[in-house]
């Protein structure tokens, strides 16, 4: 029983031996799953059947031992995982070296440049707050010398008016004129008004009687602001001078001033309005004269709309406020009020005159001019109240002129339309006749007076019959 044993045991360990390379060869050249049960050990190989259960377990076993100790190193069990290398290459840290030393020479390249320009903000701080500081002064300069210059200007005026407060008072003067003329119109009867109305102007009788006879009341108040505008406008022209004796000599003066030297006309306009108005004292012969010239032109006015508007002259039990009294206290204050804004025209450093319109003959000009109906083309048959206008470096309209206009007839509109388009220069022409240049405003006040020359000599007839 012991040699069997032994003869099998040897047999069979040099079967096992014999049998080892072979299976190892075939292990190496199978397929990774048979590789991959080989490797684990969870395949058992049998070499030798044999009978014995006892002797086979032993020559497996000894067989798993032969095999695992035989196998390759690459044959390793997959779970057991390569250990990385411990140490770095060095051309990997020379390259992460080399960045670093990049990014810092680019750190130090930016706090550089930060250092300058904030070097740069706080000198341009200081520049900004030294040009502040300058630009300050300059201002107080500035302001220092327009006073100066606005206290030498109000010095040489005859009032302290400026062209805003002038404009603030014509339509002051314009609304106190509106208020009457709405009053009157209001109790009038039409063919009575109607029947004097149209004798106040003899170059407008036909014009007069083709808006209706009798008259509607709102033409009636549109003439008679014509009419009060017509006489007041004269104490605000350059040929009447309120308070002035010699006011015809003047005129003539200022005209030849204007021929040979224009800036001494100014002055000396300025000069003698300031005269008149500083002499303007109780008891004084300026005073005296300028009493006498506005009660005229107040007598004038009150004997004219007497005719149109009877009612003026009778005490009004039903009404305490529109009687005499309140007449006369409106026309007084008007004609003063004119009187004021003559002086005060006539003191500023640019000329204001109201400039003349050609009732008749001109056609309508909506850069100075308003219809009173508001048409926007025709000829001008009525100037309720002319334009006036600032004659500086730049003629400027201080105030438009109120007017109502016909229609134009059909050979008037081609006339009109082949102009237009021919040339613009007609226009151009137009306009500067319209508004004359300062070098002729003597030949504007010309024109006023032409156009109220009629007005005038009503006034003087009327007057002289007031007075007898």
């Amino acid at each position: 029983m012991t040699t069997v044993a032994t003869s099998d045991s040897s047999s069979s360990s040099s079967a096992v031996q014999t049998a080892t390379p072979n299976i190892a060869n075939q292990n190496i050249e199978s397929k990774p799953k048979e590789l991959q049960n080989i490797q684990q050990g969870t395949e058992p190989v049998s070499v030798l059947p044999s009978k014995n259960t006892t002797l086979e377990t032993v020559s497996l076993q000894q067989q798993s031992t032969v095999v695992s100790s035989s196998l390759p190193e690459t044959l390793a069990p997959s779970n057991v995982l390569p250990s990385l290398p411990k140490t770095t290459p060095p051309k990997l840290l020379e390259t992460l070296v080399t960045e670093i030393n990049q990014k810092r020479n680019l750190m130090r390249l930016l706090d550089e440049e930060l250092f300058k320009l904030r070097r740069n903000n706080m000198d341009a701080a200081d520049k900004i707050r030294l040009n502040q500081e300058h630009m300050m002064m300059r201002q107080k300069d500035q302001k220092q010398l327009l006073d100066n210059y606005t206290e030498h200007i109000r010095l040489r005026r005859a009032t302290p008016d400026d062209a805003g407060t002038i404009h603030k008072k014509l339509q002051d003067l314009k609304t106190m004129i509106k208020t009457l003329s709405v009053a009157l119109a209001k109790r009038c009867d039409p063919v009575i008004a109607t029947k004097a109305i149209s004798t106040f102007w003899v170059n407008l009788n036909e014009a007069i009687l083709q808006l209706g006879n009798p008259l509607p009341k709102n033409r009636i108040e549109m003439l008679t602001e014509k009419f009060l505008m017509d006489v007041l406008v004269q104490n605000m022209n350059y040929n009447v001078f309120t308070g002035l004796k010699i006011s015809q000599p003047y005129t003539q003066l200022q005209i030849w001033f204007e021929r040979y030297d224009a800036s001494f006309c100014t002055r000396f306009r300025q000069e003698m309005a300031k005269v008149v108005v500083s002499g303007n004292k109780p008891g004084s012969d300026i005073q005296q004269e300028i009493q006498k010239l506005n009660k005229r032109m107040y007598n004038s006015l009150y004997s004219s709309l007497l005719k149109a508007f009877p009612f003026m002259d009778q005490k009004c039990e039903e009404s305490t406020t529109e009687n005499k009294d309140y007449y006369t206290a409106m026309l007084r204050n008007m004609v003063d009020h004119a009187s004021h804004i003559g002086y005060a025209m006539r003191g500023q450093e640019v000329e204001i005159a109201a400039a003349a319109v050609g009732e008749g003959t001109e056609q309508l000009d909506l850069k100075t001019m308003v219809d009173e109906d508001g048409q926007t083309s025709g000829i001008i048959q009525f100037c309720v109240c002319p334009p006036f206008i600032m004659y500086g470096n730049r003629v400027e309209i201080l105030e438009k002129a109120r007017v109502l206009c016909s229609p134009l007839s059909n050979n008037n509109n081609t006339i009109t339309t082949a102009t237009a388009t021919t040339s613009n220069t007609n226009t151009n022409t137009n306009i500067n006749t319209n508004i004359p240049a300062s070098d002729n405003v003597s030949s504007t006040v010309t024109a006023i007076s032409a156009s109220t020359a009629t007005t005038t000599n009503n006034i003087n007839s009327t007057a002289s019959t007031a007075s007898s």
